[in-house]
């Protein structure tokens, strides 16, 4: 992944998330974490820490000091994790601290309130205790500080984007991440100028945050940033001063590794239970419910899927009938499901959510087919739709649904390929 980046000219990924997802009912973390356990979370993380940086990627460990065991998106409001110090250095911190170990070029922050750490009642964003007291001293964290976008609502609506980017810097950040609107990415701009111009913000702040982005820059992109230095606290900088940097190789993109990427599918699927309606019986029939993302969420995207588990199982085995509904079915789409599937032998249903639980209409969905069916039921991202739904007579999970995990899920189902993949999270 990391070569992949470099080679279009990406030298900086918001990557990987350290955050311990714990909370099954977390709407914006889910399976962008490694899972529930600090321990692997902060393996991975550093696994992926050591791939990304090995090619000159500056990776990034978020959301500091952690954002798994929250049940509120903090895009949508406030956020607060309310537990002991001693529980946060046995779970949060303890991806953080390995990914320090591990030389992370930077850490992105949470907007969620940590009481044990910061008794104001203040985002970790805008919190010098935070950034500057736990993490620059106390955890000796030297690399780039950037904030999580401040457009969200536990930040833009009780401080607004301006306000909140002085905040920020005064806290402790480096870099300011204003992902979305033109008008307050210039207001955080010009309301950061002012503060430097009225004293708000001393100037050697600055400095200092400069002095870190270059180490990076002439860490990561090579002799060619040598003619970079950071300015001294005496002079003024203005920004014709500053020559642009390409970091970048004249290379080519490369092909997609489609091997490794069925490999990494096939390695990661987990068979959770199976009540012997694994393999398929490739003498009857066989009906598919497929959810397609229509929808855009905070942390997923509508996108154009070549391959449905219909078309991957129908060049395994011949025939198959698939019937496509969105994420959020209505109940008389459901029932209309129903009244089609009523006489097939083998019924699959992919369940598919990215918030903190599984879309009514498929809850619908599922337990009404469970009545009259055996079902195969499989979780396209989150496996925690299993809390949701009656026991189905065989539950498996694949963590996404890309075109890569589709073709291994239709040979995992038509018994090719033994799966060997464990649960991150315990379904209890």
């Amino acid at each position: 992944m990391g070569g992949e980046l470099k080679n279009i000219g990406i030298d900086m990924n918001l990557a990987p998330v350290v955050d311990v997802n714990n909370n099954p009912l977390n709407p914006v973390i889910g399976v962008r974490s490694y899972g529930e356990y600090a321990e692997s979370v902060a393996a991975h993380g550093v696994a992926a820490i050591t791939g990304y940086q090995s090619q000159g990627i500056a990776a990034t460990a978020k959301h500091f000091p952690g954002h798994g065991d929250t049940a509120v998106d903090s895009h949508l409001g406030m956020v607060t994790v309310p537990h002991d110090r001693n529980r946060l250095e046995q779970m949060e911190l303890l991806p953080f601290r390995k990914a320090i170990e591990a030389g992370v070029d930077a850490i992105m922050t949470a907007h969620v309130m940590f009481p044990s750490i910061e008794p104001e009642p203040i985002p970790a964003t805008l919190s010098h205790k935070v950034l500057t007291g736990l993490l620059r001293e106390e955890m000796g964290f030297e690399g780039i500080i950037i904030t999580d976008c401040l457009e969200m609502h536990a930040i833009s609506k009780p401080y607004g984007v301006a306000e909140a980017a002085i905040r920020a810097v005064e806290a402790g950040a480096d870099l300011i991440l204003v992902s979305h609107t033109l008008h307050d990415q210039v207001a955080a701009l010009e309301a950061i100028v002012e503060a430097v111009r009225t004293g708000r913000i001393s100037e050697e702040v600055i400095h200092q945050a400069v002095e870190r982005i270059m180490t990076w820059k002439r860490k990561r992109c090579g002799q060619q940033n040598d003619h970079l230095v950071s300015p001294k606290a005496s002079e003024t900088v203005e920004a014709t001063d500053v020559e642009p940097v390409d970091c970048t190789e004249s290379t080519k993109p490369t092909e997609p590794n489609e091997s490794t990427l069925f490999k990494i599918a096939s390695n990661s699927i987990t068979i959770v239970h199976n009540d012997g309606l694994l393999p398929l019986d490739p003498e009857k029939d066989v009906y598919v419910i497929w959810p397609e993302v229509v929808q855009r969420t905070e942390v997923d995207e509508p996108w154009s899927h070549t391959e449905s588990l219909g078309i991957a199982l129908s060049q395994l085995r011949g025939r198959v009938r698939e019937h496509k509904i969105t994420t959020q079915p209505t109940y008389d789409e459901a029932d209309r499901i129903l009244a089609d599937v009523s006489d097939s032998e083998q019924v699959i249903v992919c369940t598919y959510t990215s918030a903190g639980h599984l879309p009514k209409g498929q809850q619908y969905l599922v337990e009404k087919l469970s009545e009259n069916h055996s079902l195969i039921v499989i979780a396209l991202r989150n496996p925690y739709d299993l809390l949701e739904i009656s026991r189905p007579g065989s539950y498996v999970c694949t963590y996404e649904n890309t075109p890569a995990v589709v073709r291994a899920l239709s040979h995992v189902l038509t018994g090719g390929l033994q799966p060997t993949g464990s649960l991150p999270v315990r379904l209890r």
